[in-house]
């Protein structure tokens, strides 16, 4: 038995013991039942947790939202995921800007949006205690909605079992998750500066791009030989809006500069926009890290 092997054994002890003290809370349901429900958005981290849950004898109910803050590829991708695992599968639809304190996107957007948005999957996912995919690296980085998922009560057995992202990769790689490698693609409302407020056109028309963007991206690193090139590993950002549309930027992980700095991939990428209504491309620009731009002064 190898190190690596032994550690992701203890680290898979560590959350079937923190998913089991998520179902022991006592409710109308039962005492003590190995029913779950994730909130479920067909990202990396609720993936890993459905299929760690089921593997460890867990029955799993997958909640998705979707709405104009949630690329269709992404739901779809969802459905798709859920429906080949054989796993129960509730879509709800739900639009933040609704909700005037999202719509105003502000420093506690994320707040508001988890807070109304996790409200709802209360209701739906009753009587099942509700988890979602939040790990021990988020608590490092500015995320404002955690504070609504403590106020909920919402489970996180991922951080409660001292998940890193790094331990979901290897070890969802080592129990047979697909697509361990996947990149985080976060909600559409934090392509939006703070200030800036969104509608439902303008997401639609970032979602479409960003949907286009990464075909081309996939193809362009298929090219330049970069594996796993159909992740996406971009994010299409709005920074200034006027009554015609957005000016965005395209800003493109640092090591994909072995392609997307060419001059050929700049003409592709403003074909590409220049079919898009509403965005005008302004700049492509290459970043370490893709996560939190618009949060980069901020600490939880």
């Amino acid at each position: 038995m190898t190190k690596a092997t032994t550690v992701n054994e203890i680290k898979l002890r560590q959350l079937d013991e923190a998913l089991c003290a998520c179902c022991s809370v006592p409710t109308a349901h039962a005492a003590w039942n190995k029913e779950l429900a994730i909130a479920f958005s067909g990202g990396l981290d609720s993936r890993f947790l459905a299929f760690a849950a089921r593997m460890f004898g867990y029955s799993v109910t997958l909640l998705h939202v979707h709405g104009p803050h949630v690329s269709p590829h992404e739901s779809a991708f969802a459905r798709t995921w859920a429906d080949r695992h054989n796993l129960p599968f509730k879509r709800l639809f739900l639009n933040p800007l609704d909700d005037a304190r999202i719509a105003a996107n502000d420093e506690l957007r994320c707040y508001f949006c988890k807070k109304r948005l996790f409200d709802e999957l209360l209701r739906l996912s009753a009587p099942l205690p509700l988890c979602d995919g939040t790990h021990a690296s988020d608590t490092s980085a500015y995320r404002p909605g955690r504070k609504a998922l403590r106020e909920l009560g919402i489970y996180s057995p991922l951080e409660m079992a001292g998940f890193q992202k790094d331990d979901i990769r290897r070890i969802g790689a080592d129990i047979g998750l697909d697509i361990p490698w996947q990149k985080a693609r976060p909600c559409l409302l934090t392509r939006f500066p703070y200030g800036i407020c969104a509608d439902v056109p303008l997401l639609n028309a970032l979602a479409g791009a960003e949907e286009n963007m990464a075909k081309l991206m996939e193809s362009c690193s298929r090219d330049a030989g970069i594996p796993h090139g159909g992740e996406p590993d971009f994010r299409l950002r709005i920074q200034t809006v006027t009554p015609f549309g957005a000016d965005v930027e395209l800003h493109v992980r640092e090591q994909r500069k072995s392609f997307t700095q060419s001059e050929s991939f700049s003409k592709k990428c403003r074909h590409l926009m220049n079919s898009i209504p509403l965005l005008r491309l302004q700049a492509i620009r290459h970043m370490d890290n893709l996560s939190g731009y618009f949060d980069r002064s901020r600490r939880s």
